[in-house]
């Protein structure tokens, strides 16, 4: 996962580079299963289910990739590739990543309605995400944020992940719950602020990281202008 901020003027850029070059790149390597990348726009960023420490609270971007084992092999020929097309000068370069790390599929919950198997929910056309990235010890139990999310009409299901990989990557410690929205996204993020309390900080900084929020899938044909 990354967290991402761009800077001004720089959206549409980013945009098309990362919608139509780099993440269709990354399906060249047989260890990319899914890649999603969502936006978090100034009106759910100032909803009242958001909340984020520094430095994540100047992200606007999450994206999300799904990797198969082996992870070792799979990181190594990510990384490896991301160099490679930086040389080629195929990275934006007007971008900050505030986290950025691989965490172990700890849960999978597909929601009754979903009528699909918990494994190919994020593969269901969405209208985008709730993310909580949190301590993973002192936090709420994953059991009670996944009972509270499946509660709320238009979340498809929710995955949670935890635990550095490596071990001592910079998510170690964390825990990052999603849940896949398949419904308006100002009406669910309404809902899940009402049942989700504030997620917990932890992480390698005493005040964070501790992100909670909705994220609006992206159309490839959209303006980009958010933040203009």
């Amino acid at each position: 996962m990354s967290f991402t901020e761009v800077e001004a003027g720089a959206h549409r850029s980013y945009n098309e580079w990362h919608l139509f070059d780099h993440l269709p790149e990354q399906y060249a390597l047989p260890g990319i299963v899914g890649g999603r990348r969502w936006v978090l726009t100034p009106a759910l960023a100032g909803s009242a289910g958001s909340t984020a420490s520094p430095p994540l609270d100047r992200i606007h971007y999450v994206t999300l990739y799904l990797l198969a084992e082996p992870l070792d092999v799979t990181l190594t020929d990510f990384f490896r590739h991301g160099i490679a097309l930086a040389k080629a000068d195929r990275f934006h370069q007007q971008r900050t990543s505030h986290l950025a790390g691989a965490l172990r599929v700890e849960s999978a919950v597909a929601a009754p309605a979903a009528s699909v198997q918990p494994g190919v929910v994020p593969f269901r056309p969405g209208t985008g995400v709730h993310l909580r990235l949190e301590d993973a010890v002192s936090g709420l139990a994953p059991s009670e944020l996944v009972d509270a999310a499946l509660a709320v009409p238009g979340v498809a299901g929710v995955w949670t992940f935890a635990g550095a990989v490596p071990d001592d990557g910079a998510t170690a410690g964390l825990r990052l719950t999603c849940a896949w929205l398949d419904g308006d996204v100002s009406t669910v993020d309404a809902a899940l602020a009402a049942v989700l309390p504030p997620p917990v900080p932890g992480g390698g900084e005493a005040d964070g990281p501790a992100f909670a929020g909705t994220l609006a899938a992206i159309d490839p044909h959209a303006p980009f202008d958010w933040f203009d």
